[in-house]
């Protein structure tokens, strides 16, 4: 299989931070034979020391820059390659080493089992969602990255429902058109076939709360928060997006078929 072609794509990087990349984008390659275990390791050998000076503002720096790295590596590894797998097994390998709490933004957290800062950098990510207009290029990462937030939270590594809601919204809750129709109908898709259970678990949590940021889009009058009405309604929405045919109607109705398989699981 052919090596991947990644960069940090941080401007005028730090020796730091080169370094952070390489361990990153040595692992995830085809041709690796390094266990996340070992990866993770050599990462929590930046905190180690910081750790020792407690070494706060050090260490909010260091979270900063591995999560600015994961992100852009993510977006640059197609959603259908092991790789993806490859960097998720790496994040879960982080959550296993053995906590110490540390000071984030004023709060206690554990490193790394509660991920500190990870959330921030993604709910940044987030805010650059395509509108249709951006090169294919951008199109592609979007969904590359839903799949990773995907597989994070499937394996409950990362409490983010809201950015799940956020991304199905946009697919299936709004008209739209085009390539942005046809981005969103692969991030439905990547979604459903990563993190399908994870979501059909959650819409059946009774003590679910309504939200401001869960609310519906304009085809979606139903609670703002994940129950069975919102499940049933993308469902509903994937089966006439599947109607229509095409490359989106095959991506409709494998997700709508995925769906169905989470509900008998």
């Amino acid at each position: 299989m052919a090596s991947l072609t990644l960069s940090s794509r941080i401007e005028s990087a730090s020796e730091r931070e080169n370094q952070i990349f390489t361990i990153l984008d040595e692992y995830v390659q085809p041709s690796s034979s390094t266990t996340a275990a070992a990866a993770a390791q050599r990462i929590h050998g930046f905190a180690a020391p910081l750790l020792s000076d407690s070494d706060v503002d050090g260490l909010e720096n260091l979270l900063w820059q591995l999560w600015t790295i994961t992100i852009n590596v993510a977006k640059q590894i197609s959603c259908d390659s092991p790789a993806q797998g490859r960097l998720v097994e790496l994040v879960k390998a982080l959550t296993e080493i053995p906590p110490v709490t540390i000071q984030i933004w004023g709060n206690d957290s554990k490193l790394w089992v509660d991920l500190p800062l990870l959330g921030p950098q993604m709910r940044e990510a987030w805010n650059l969602l395509p509108t249709g207009n951006e090169a294919e290029e951008k199109v592609k990462e979007w969904i590359n990255l839903n799949s990773f937030v995907a597989r994070l939270l499937s394996l409950g590594l990362a409490p983010w429902n809201n950015l799940a809601v956020w991304a199905l919204r946009d697919a299936l809750e709004e008209e739209s058109s085009g390539r942005k129709a046809d981005c969103d109908i692969a991030v439905a898709g990547e979604w459903f076939k990563h993190g399908g259970a994870f979501l059909r678990q959650q819409t059946l949590v009774a003590e679910n709360q309504e939200e401001r940021i869960m609310a519906g889009g304009s085809l979606y009058q139903g609670p703002a928060k994940l129950c069975p009405e919102r499940w049933n309604f993308w469902k509903g929405r994937l089966s006439k997006i599947s109607d229509q045919g095409g490359e989106a109607g095959q991506v409709a109705s494998t997700a709508k078929t995925a769906m169905e398989q989470w509900e008998e699981s």
